[in-house]
């Protein structure tokens, strides 16, 4: 079952990604700390908790900066629309994102 969101969000997908096709992709993990990037699609293995990531404001888009790791490397602390939040390595590695100049 298909809505229009679900449209909306692929259409605004497929735009990012071609948008960004001529710089390289990455996954929020491999982000290095205070490099801002752009948020350009969740991967399928988001799938157990896209939602989650969708309603924390985690969408294709978003501009968002990675702060910081705890001391074991997991999770991350991410900067994304003026507020800090932490997510696990595992779903870091489930948003690819682009690197945007400073």
């Amino acid at each position: 079952m298909h809505n229009k969101n679900d449209s909306h969000l692929k259409q605004q997908q497929n735009t990012y990604i071609q948008r960004f096709s001529a710089v390289s992709t990455l996954t929020l993990d491999q982000l290095p700390f205070g490099q801002p990037a752009v948020i350009t699609h969740l991967l399928p293995e988001s799938l157990p908790f896209r939602r989650r990531l969708l309603a924390m404001g985690i969408t294709p888009g978003s501009h968002v900066t990675v702060i910081r790791t705890a001391p074991m490397g997991d999770p991350l602390e991410i900067k994304t629309r003026g507020f800090y939040l932490c997510l696990r390595r595992s779903e870091a590695k489930a948003i690819s994102v682009v690197e945007v100049k400073k």
